[in-house]
């Protein structure tokens, strides 16, 4: 009974001392209004061995064109990573902050660099600046303002408004575009019901003052299902 004693102090302590630190990320003592939406994001990355073959293939095809005497000089680059992934993100939109954190699916994983739950960031919507709790050494620092990617890296194909599913509730729509440095495409489902100024996947200007991807999948066009990365959204209510 003891140490059911000491461990209900040690996760009370817990407790108080994350409400401390958030307390402390508060600007102004701004009274927090009703909660807009809580989200989870489920990301699924894909890298299969046939994808992984493909690939090697592709690079000794390339390398079969240089002249020798520039291929021996080549470094011997290690063969392409196999893996299925998956994790968690809990995305807070209240009228003041936004509030995310990412934690795996599961305890084992081949990553060399999982770990358990992320640091947990928050950003105020007023100034845009975020502030970053860290889950390791308990503390609370400063980050940048938050900025848009680069608008001109990814180009629209196609809006099918003909393409619609349901997603928590909002009416979404298919979205085509091109990653311009991958060369990856990249699949939405959006909504124009949801008007956003940030976006914890895909934080793109040109995109959320359209409409708000509740769907995204970057993914190759060669073999689409043997590589790519998928976040799907769930509304936790």
């Amino acid at each position: 009974m003891k140490n059911f004693k000491h461990a209900d102090k040690a996760v009370l302590f817990f407790i108080i001392l994350i409400s401390s630190a958030f307390n402390c990320i508060a600007q102004n003592d701004i009274e927090y209004t009703k909660l807009y939406k809580h989200f989870v994001i489920k990301e699924h990355w894909v890298q299969s061995k046939r994808f992984a073959e493909w690939f090697d293939n592709l690079k000794t095809t390339r390398k079969t064109t240089l002249h020798d005497s520039i291929l021996k000089k080549l470094p011997q680059s290690p063969p392409l990573a196999v893996f299925d992934r998956k994790k968690s993100t809990h995305f807070k939109i209240s009228p003041e902050y936004y509030t995310y954190y990412t934690f795996p699916d599961e305890f084992k994983t081949d990553s060399t660099v999982s770990y358990g739950i992320s640091n947990i960031h928050r950003i105020d919507r007023s100034t845009n600046k975020r502030k970053t709790f860290s889950t390791v050494s308990f503390k609370v620092s400063d980050g940048p303002e938050t900025r848009y990617q680069d608008d001109h890296r990814y180009s629209l194909l196609a809006e099918n408004k003909n393409l619609t599913k349901e997603i928590c509730g909002y009416n979404c729509f298919q979205v085509l575009m091109r990653d311009n440095n991958t060369k990856r495409e990249v699949e939405l489902y959006v909504t124009a019901e949801i008007k956003l100024e940030f976006h914890p996947v895909l934080n793109l200007k040109k995109c959320l003052l359209k409409y708000y991807p509740l769907y995204v999948r970057f993914y190759n066009t060669e073999l689409p299902g043997e590589e790519y990365r998928e976040y799907q959204f769930f509304e936790l209510k």
